[in-house]
């Protein structure tokens, strides 16, 4: 009996380290990418059935490559664990969550009312990574930073999960075009309530 009830603790402690696992990314501790997919698809369902509006952020690390070529990929993943933690700390309530999407991208997911709200945490994210004061072999004094996309899904924003992804990512990308460790908010959304809503995966 004691050689079983340790079998199923052993069992129950395996199980929950593979359940997180396939939730969290092993370097960052933050959710993973499969994660975010279920969340956004959540925050659209929400948004339909109150009538909410959330934001959408991606952002990520200016010149990683160079930083992981010059100083190697140990320093690399410590700047990828530093960053984590500095968007996790930014976010001030329990509802809004940041998600390591791939290699040095993230996402993140706030509930928002208006754009000046969305556009107030790309700030505030942006600023706390800049103040982290990490070494970056761009040029003497420089440090490492990040560039944002964001966009705001009011009420009954009718689009889908791709479509929003799209126009953060194409948002991100104009931050990069306009010289990088700057935040652009993509274009508000808001479309009439009688189209359906579509939860995809971006």
């Amino acid at each position: 009996m004691i050689r079983d009830k340790y079998m199923r603790i052993s069992l129950q402690n395996l199980n929950g380290q593979l359940k997180r696992l396939a939730q969290y990314d092993a370097l960052t501790e933050l959710q993973n990418r499969r994660m975010f997919d279920e969340a956004i698809a959540t925050y659209f369902a929400q948004a339909r059935r109150l009538g909410t509006s959330f934001g959408l952020i991606i952002f990520d690390i200016d010149y990683f490559k160079m930083l992981n070529d010059t100083f190697g990929h140990q320093q690399g993943d410590r700047v990828l664990k530093k960053v984590a933690t500095s968007a996790r700390n930014a976010l001030a309530r329990e509802t809004d969550k940041v998600f390591r999407i791939g290699g040095e991208e993230f996402a993140v997911l706030v509930l928002a009312e208006n754009d000046s709200q969305v556009v107030s945490l790309m700030e505030i994210l942006r600023r706390a990574v800049e103040g982290l004061g990490i070494v970056h072999p761009l040029h003497p004094g420089a440090v490492v930073t990040i560039s944002l996309g964001g966009v705001l899904v009011k009420e009954h924003s009718l689009v889908t999960v791709t479509e929003l992804f799209k126009m953060a990512d194409e948002a991100l990308y104009s931050a990069k075009l306009s010289g990088r460790n700057q935040a652009v908010l993509a274009q508000r959304i808001e479309m009439p309530a009688s189209a359906p809503v579509a939860a995809e995966q971006a």
